[in-house]
């Protein structure tokens, strides 16, 4: 009994001294690693080269243009002529009528403008300068021919509003680079434009290219009209056509004169169109009398030879002259 008492005792008393001498050790939770800076490099700046300052744009000189002397107009008085008119302005006779586009001297009508040329004649065969009268070029129709020859028909449409006359042309074929190939020269087949009236043409190049890639029309000339020796109180009437397939074509009809004086050297102009209204026939010839008193009518034929067809519609317009009279 005893013996047990003191090994219980003895028991207790290792168990105090072992938990009197144990410790619960804790270890430190170990910090993560100070990392070691790294140390980026400073990029050492390119050097660019400095961009340039541009130097302030200069234009080129304007060219000063040459001052074109003033033409110089003059009406015509009674009793004047060429002559006496180109001896006052110290000119020639032939300067004054290149210059003004005069074909019969004898017209000349009082009250008639006239431009005296200055700076110098004309030497040779004048060069009509192209003029700023607006006109309207339209109705195309090119024509190529088994003779090698090219036809270009068209019609001059007067949208300046003024009057105007001895109206020329100019046409030109080009190739496919709009080089000039060829070119060509042709008057209005009226002489005389009144305002919002129209005249057809006939270009005629001889000896065209082979080929040509496009082609244009221009008007190269115009003259300011002066109405007075032309006569325009004249009408066709009656007119019938009747054609020959793409050939020929006929127009009859009567002219008439409406206005209160005699008319003379009577011209009828007449113009052909197809269904695109390109002009295909044009024709200018005289009725049976030539001299036609007011209210008086006389007949007209006129066989037209077609360039293209067929004809869709036609257009006649009449004009003539008045009776010369003498200025003395």
């Amino acid at each position: 009994m005893r013996r047990g008492y003191v090994v219980a005792w003895g028991i207790l008393i290792l168990f105090l001294m072992m938990t009197g001498c144990g410790r619960v050790i804790t270890r430190p939770t170990p910090l993560p690693p100070t990392p070691t800076p790294t140390v980026t490099p400073t990029p050492t700046p390119t050097r660019r080269p400095a961009t340039p300052t541009p130097r302030p744009y200069t234009p080129p000189p304007t060219p000063t243009p040459t001052a074109t002397p003033t033409p110089l107009i003059y009406t015509i008085q009674k009793g004047d002529n060429l002559i006496s008119i180109a001896r006052r302005f110290g000119v020639s006779v032939q300067a004054l009528q290149d210059a003004n586009g005069i074909v019969d001297p004898r017209r000349l009508q009082i009250g008639q403008p006239l431009v005296i040329p200055v700076g110098g004649e004309v030497k040779g065969t004048p060069t009509p300068t192209p003029t700023p009268i607006p006109l309207h070029i339209q109705g195309l129709y090119v024509r190529p021919t088994r003779l090698g020859d090219v036809w270009i028909l068209g019609e001059v449409v007067n949208t300046s509003g003024m009057d105007v006359e001895q109206v020329q042309v100019e046409g030109s074929l080009l190739d496919e680079h709009e080089r000039v190939l060829a070119v060509a020269h042709a008057r209005a087949i009226l002489d005389f434009l009144p305002a919002g009236e129209r005249a057809p043409f006939a270009l005629r190049f001889r000896d065209a290219p082979s080929s040509f890639t496009s082609y244009q029309v221009t008007v190269h000339q115009a003259l300011p009209g002066f109405v007075g020796g032309y006569y325009l109180d004249l009408r066709a009437e009656e007119v019938q056509g009747e054609g020959e397939g793409y050939h020929t074509y006929f127009l009859d009809g009567l002219v008439r004169n409406v206005g209160d004086a005699d008319v003379v050297g009577v011209v009828v102009v007449a113009t052909l169109y197809d269904a695109q209204q390109r002009v295909v026939g044009i024709r200018k010839g005289a009725p049976v009398h030539n001299v036609i008193p007011p209210g008086g009518t006389t007949p007209f034929h006129l066989e037209i030879q077609l360039l293209g067809g067929p004809v869709k519609t036609w257009r006649i317009v009449v004009q003539g002259h008045r009776p010369v009279e003498s200025n003395d």
